[in-house]
């Protein structure tokens, strides 16, 4: 298995910082701390250096949405740094508006991290 390349807490603020310019929000930090756990959480998942890229991308996302560390456009950051995680690691994500809906459940119901795998998966390419 090849190194898994990781986003810097700068790299993910942004990411956040362009999605919300590209909305026209304004983007604040709530909780840089949060963020910056959550990235070094992801390096520490699933076996260190070489652990399933999915997974990790899957605890990113969830985490992200689920932990709120921004005032505004949580989900929106989510897919976003989550796609610039895969794309460092050569892989792209693609969602559709439907996919919308499913962030909010992994928000509202606080979903398990295989069911947020498995939606992954079949969006990652």
């Amino acid at each position: 298995m090849s190194r898994i390349n990781y986003l810097t807490l700068e790299e993910a603020v942004l990411i956040y910082n362009k999605v919300m310019e590209s909305t026209y929000s304004v983007p604040i930090v709530r909780d840089s701390a949060t963020i910056e756990f959550v990235l070094e959480k992801v390096k520490e998942l699933f076996n260190k250096e070489n652990g399933p890229l999915f997974w990790k991308a899957a605890f990113l996302i969830k985490e992200i949405v689920t932990k709120h560390p921004f005032l505004d456009g949580n989900k929106r950051a989510a897919s976003a740094i989550t796609d610039g995680f895969l794309k460092l690691n050569g892989k792209n994500l693609k969602l559709a508006m439907e996919d919308v809906s499913f962030l909010e459940e992994i928000d509202s119901k606080r979903l398990k991290l295989k069911i947020v795998h498995e939606w992954l998966l079949r969006r990652a390419y």
